[in-house]
């Protein structure tokens, strides 16, 4: 019988013996709950090859074989792979040339590389572990111990692979977390800004003390005991529109009531509503939030001053280029002060308004004032300290009522600087409480 038959024979009869339970149990537990991995042998011996390959699929795994060095490196990206059983010793391209091949693009952990060499053959060994091989077997095959060193590198493949995909499903849950939270800082950016912009409407609407108490309690107080009531007038409005475009009416209603609110918002004077061409106004609803030594009458009056300064004298001609700001026309202006009743009203829409006697008053001031006059009661001309000029206080009647008052001129001469503004002296008034420039029984008095 020849070397070769032999060896077919050889191998033939311990295949039987392997069938038969040669193993044992221990054969049959080693092959429980494998799980199946994809394998390559690459061996020029045909009967190393497919001992290794039988026994690999009888062990769970699928098995690609490989007669040659180059065969084996066609092979290698055409599928995935889990472990490579790679002899050292072939002709033209040997295992050390493939392994080398095969780390210069898979690491140890990517793809587990098994060398087969004789038992002599330790300096191959020795240089196939330099090269970045797992692991080696010997020929002639011991196969418990093939198998052995085979479970083991792909257990640590599962390992690891088990490893970077719990890292990247960590990474990809990260991620999501990050653009979720991203999406809830934009919600909230974008929350913010429309908070912002119903909180300026309500600003403009209600005017910011008013939302600001409306906000932080719920309500508003129905009465204030200490504030000080603007009411003007436009002189001639009626006749004026009756000259000019309505367009032009228009655009120079709205001027005037832009230089109206920026006359008063300096001073802490709140613009409120209009009615035609009347429009009313209020000073001490910041209760000294802006300015600790605002004094609703005095911030009243320097509104006021301001805007009469601005107005063109009636009898002028409409649109002269001689006029401050070229308005069309000036104003009637009364102030009072007392309790004024004041309520957010809603019906269709928010708006605020006041009421009460406190408002009538300045009305009636308004209505028996003459052009570009400021007409202040008994009450307000006490309550200003003496920082004002003004004309006589009498009695004035408007509409069947006597109401006492005076006509405003201006700021004393004691109490303003070189440009006509309120000086250090005049602020040091307002500042202090317990000063009594005013004397208790005014000139003109009645």
């Amino acid at each position: 019988m020849g070397h070769g038959r032999f060896l077919v024979r050889l191998v033939g009869f311990m295949d039987e013996i392997d069938k038969c339970g040669r193993l044992g149990a221990n054969a049959q537990a080693n092959t429980e709950s494998v799980e199946s991995a994809s394998t390559l042998v690459v061996d020029d011996d045909k009967l190393s090859r497919e001992l290794l390959a039988r026994r690999l699929q009888q062990w769970g795994h699928t098995t690609t074989v490989a007669s040659d060095g180059a065969t084996a490196l066609k092979l290698l990206p055409q599928q995935p792979l889990d472990l490579v059983m790679l002899d050292i010793s072939m002709p033209d391209i040997d295992g050390l040339q493939v392994l080398s091949v095969i780390r210069q693009t898979y690491s140890l952990t990517n793809l587990p590389v098994m060398m087969a060499t004789a038992m002599d053959g330790s300096s191959d060994v020795v240089k196939a572990i330099n090269l970045g091989a797992n692991d080696y077997v010997t020929k002639p095959f011991d196969l418990p111990v093939v198998k052995a060193r085979v479970e083991a590198q792909l257990w640590a493949k599962r390992s690891v692979d088990r490893m970077r995909r719990l890292e990247a499903s960590l990474e990809q849950r990260n991620k999501d977390l990050e653009q979720a939270n991203q999406q809830i800082v934009a919600d909230n950016h974008r929350m913010q800004r429309q908070q912002e912009e119903v909180e300026r409407l309500l600003d403009g609407v209600l005017t910011w003390p008013v939302a600001r108490v409306l906000r932080e309690t719920g309500s508003y107080p129905p009465t204030l005991d200490d504030v000080c009531d603007i009411a003007t007038d436009i002189v001639g409005f009626s006749s004026i529109c009756q000259t000019l475009p309505p367009k032009t009416v228009v655009d120079e209603l709205n001027r005037f009531y832009k230089k109206f609110d920026s006359c008063c918002l300096p001073y802490e004077v709140e613009p409120l509503r209009s009615q035609g061409d009347s429009r009313i106004a209020i000073a001490g609803l910041h209760g000294g939030m802006r300015n600790s030594a605002s004094i609703p009458v005095v911030d009243a009056i320097l509104a006021m001053l301001l805007f009469r300064d601005t107005r063109m004298p009636i009898g002028s001609t409409h649109g002269s280029p001689h006029a401050p700001d070229g308005t069309l026309w000036s104003a009637r202006i009364g102030i009072h002060c007392g309790p004024t009743m004041i309520g957010v009203m809603s019906g269709t829409r928010l708006f605020l308004d006041v009421w009460g006697n406190t408002v009538n008053i300045a009305a009636r001031l308004e209505q028996g004032a003459e052009p570009n006059q400021i007409v202040v009661s008994n009450r307000v001309f006490e309550s200003a300290r003496g920082l004002f000029d003004h004309g006589a206080i009498g009695q004035m009647l408007v509409k069947n009522s006597v109401v006492n008052g005076a006509v405003i001129t201006g700021i004393r001469p004691a109490f303003r600087d070189s440009d006509g503004k309120p000086n250090e002296a005049f602020w040091k008034v307002c500042r202090d409480p317990d000063d009594q420039t005013v004397p208790s029984n005014p000139v003109g008095s009645p």
